[in-house]
């Protein structure tokens, strides 16, 4: 037996002169391959859970909005203060009946700090307010019905005649 370990002993783990344990340049490169794939799999998990943050957090600012249109609506009796143009009002030059503009301004610049952008329409007694959700083609809407939730398409103004979001 001992013949056959000398004539073998590299499938024993014995290397060079002094049968020394060492690592061969094959076995280097197989770890660091198994660390690179484990790596790329966790970079990737990772980023997905920070785009859930990223969404997560743009879905808790519209529903700000969806607090912040009803104390208009007290306020007023109407939503018309609550969108200019497509978006929030930000401005209360523009708004003169919108106390909350300071509040709308720091709720428009986290959405877009986080990779969203709010479309905002209002009539009379009806408002619509949606946001690009990060890495989907869905967006989140909210509307003076108390609907919630995710959308294929975002508020247009059209949608106003339902009273929902599409």
């Amino acid at each position: 037996m001992d013949r056959f370990v000398k004539k073998h002993r590299k499938w024993f783990g014995f290397r060079g002169i002094n049968n020394k344990k060492a690592f061969t340049l094959i076995e280097l490169l197989v770890v660091i391959g198994i660390i690179g794939i484990l790596s790329s799999i966790t970079l990737v998990v990772l980023n997905e859970a920070r785009n859930r943050a990223k969404n997560a957090s743009i879905m808790e600012e519209l529903n700000r909005v969806k607090n912040i249109a009803e104390m208009i609506r007290i306020d007023t009796e109407n939503f018309d203060d609550l969108c200019d143009t497509g978006n929030l009002c930000t401005n209360s030059l523009n708004c003169p009946g919108n106390k909350y503009t300071s509040q709308l301004k720091l709720i428009e610049s986290e959405v877009i700090k986080q990779g969203g952008s709010i479309n905002c329409y209002t009539n009379t007694n009806e408002y619509c307010v949606s946001s690009s959700l990060n890495k989907e083609t869905n967006y989140y809407c909210i509307d003076v019905t108390g609907y919630a939730g995710c959308s294929t398409t975002a508020c247009a103004i059209a949608t106003l005649t339902y009273t929902s979001c599409p």
